[in-house]
């Protein structure tokens, strides 16, 4: 299979995750994460490279002595790549510019509260999200929902980009990297399974 049917093939998965994940804002997610492959098309083609190669060049000096010690190189080398290659999706998502990433988290909460919630967000996005958001997104749910007791504050504590609702003790977490962790168990796997040859059951 050619890199461009690999890379067509990860997005098709990531789009597929995204859907369930994102709801009424899954098309701004999957314009980003695929912007983000995009760009990391020529670190996969890469690495893809170089880890086949190291791969075989461990697995030829490997034979009759220390098989084990090469097999924990190898999937160490495997989870490196994929990890960088997941890491790039969620930098895309941190870094896009402040008037994406503000409707996008208009959209995101809009689609996700019900009107009664506290709505937590990073101190530091406050001044990326605009001094009229409270405001804003409190109309946007009060459309969809009916409901104007949304609570929005904004905390020290780094969340990595997107928001936590919180309601009577249960919180919602949808900052990017959950929805990333989220997706993470199967797109390991997909990635794994086009980049390496790894089977369903996670076996090579």
């Amino acid at each position: 299979m050619g890199l461009s049917d690999i890379i067509r093939k990860i997005e098709e998965k990531a789009r597929h995750e995204a859907d369930g994940i994102l709801s009424s804002a899954r098309r701004q997610a999957e314009e980003k994460i695929a912007a983000a492959r995009s760009e990391g098309e020529a670190l996969i083609k890469q690495k893809r490279e170089d880890t086949l190669n190291k791969i075989a060049s461990i697995e030829k000096t490997a034979r009759g002595r220390g098989e084990m010690k090469a097999r924990q190189v190898v999937q160490r080398t495997k989870a490196q790549i994929i990890d960088e290659v997941l890491d790039r999706c969620l930098r895309e998502l941190q870094e896009m510019p402040a008037a994406d990433y503000r409707q996008f988290i208009l959209e995101l909460v809009a689609s996700q509260a019900r009107g009664d919630e506290e709505l937590v967000l990073e101190e530091a996005d406050k001044e990326r999200l605009g001094a009229d958001f409270p405001q804003v997104v409190s109309e946007k749910v009060r459309e969809r929902t009916g409901k104007t007791d949304l609570k929005v504050v904004f905390e020290q504590a780094p969340l990595g980009g997107g928001f936590i609702l919180r309601s009577r003790g249960i919180e919602l977490d949808s900052t990017f990297p959950a929805i990333m962790n989220s997706m993470r168990d199967s797109l390991e796997l997909f990635l794994a399974r086009f980049l390496f040859g790894v089977n369903e059951d996670g076996r090579v």
